[in-house]
């Protein structure tokens, strides 16, 4: 065999093989529209795919309909957004300002990504307001004149919150929900509270008294678990004598209100008590969390409202 042929054909095969081994490190160009106005059409949620807020974008060696896009609110992931190439836009973010990260991944695993503004619009104004709240006492009625209070903190935008004294009353209220234009807005971490401190002897007589009596000497047990919480009158998470000598004071007008300044207490409806024979252990939670990840942030909002020291739930919810 010719020497020179053998050297030449070597030398092409490393060529190759060099070239074959050479990884693209380069990541691909995005460029985010600065800001969309994306329309729900009839006010319902609607998916738009990641391309619907990019200007263009390409590769130095991928063909640009072959690059994979990925979309995600902003600090809510690291990473490009596997499975993620739309996002959906939810009814109750209304008019809410988002922010979106928009990535592009080529063959070679390389991303990038960019930032873009998000108004979430509609064009008919017929929606909806963005949340509702109700509570409900254990006899099933609605407790009104009690105050809601929703903070929204997030990662990138300003803290959002809402403070407002749910009634009954229409307009604003059907079968006793309380509506309200809000900020029900996806990326942000959510917390809601409703308090009502109003007339501490509302629902209180000697027969709630009594009854708690009962509870403790194992002649007549509570049923429901709300009955704890109406008997720890100093919400201490026992029920002791104690409970009853305070509202037996309460009742001979020796203290003019409960302990804390608080008449009701209101938990999440939807909280299950892990210990049925001790309702109050662990501590009952007083408010709704919802951590940034959670779509769509929830625009219906339910608590439990009782009235503490009414075991027999004898109070009047409108007071």
């Amino acid at each position: 065999m010719n020497i020179r042929y053998l050297f030449t054909t070597l030398a092409g095969l490393l060529f190759f093989v060099r070239l074959a081994a050479q990884t693209d490190t380069i990541a691909p160009l995005i460029n985010c529209k600065t800001q969309t106005y994306p329309v729900l059409p009839f006010c319902l949620s609607t998916s738009f795919p990641a391309a619907y807020f990019l200007d263009d974008f390409s590769d130095n060696a991928t063909p640009a309909d072959s690059l994979e896009l990925g979309i995600r609110r902003v600090c809510v992931g690291e990473g490009f957004p596997d499975d993620r190439p739309e996002i959906m836009l939810w009814s109750s973010e209304l008019w809410q300002h988002q922010i979106a990260e928009v990535w592009a991944r080529d063959q070679a695993g390389n991303t990038a990504k960019c930032l873009t503004n998000i108004w979430v619009y509609e064009n008919t104004n017929s929606c909806d307001p963005a949340i509702s709240v109700y509570i409900m006492t254990p006899d099933t009625q609605t407790l009104s004149g009690a105050n809601f209070h929703l903070l929204a903190t997030h990662c990138v935008l300003d803290t959002l919150e809402i403070q407002e004294v749910i009634y009954q009353d229409p307009p604003f209220s059907w079968a006793g929900w309380w509506q309200f234009g809000g900020f029900a807005t996806s990326g942000y971490t959510v917390t809601a509270t409703a308090s009502k401190n109003t007339d501490p002897l509302n629902g209180i007589s000697t027969l709630d008294l009594v009854l708690i009596q009962k509870h403790l000497l194992g002649i007549e047990p509570f049923t429901s678990p709300y009955q704890f919480i109406a008997a720890d009158a100093n919400q201490d998470g026992n029920i002791t004598s104690f409970d009853i000598l305070l509202l037996k004071q309460l009742l001979l007008g020796v203290t003019n209100e409960l302990p804390q300044g608080r008449s009701w207490r209101i938990l999440p409806f939807e909280y299950v008590f892990p210990n049925p024979e001790n309702p109050l252990s662990p501590p009952i939670p007083e408010q709704m969390y919802f951590p940034n990840t959670v779509e769509p942030v929830p625009s219906n909002f339910v608590f439990m409202g009782v009235k503490i020291g009414d075991v027999n739930f004898s109070a009047d919810p409108g007071q």
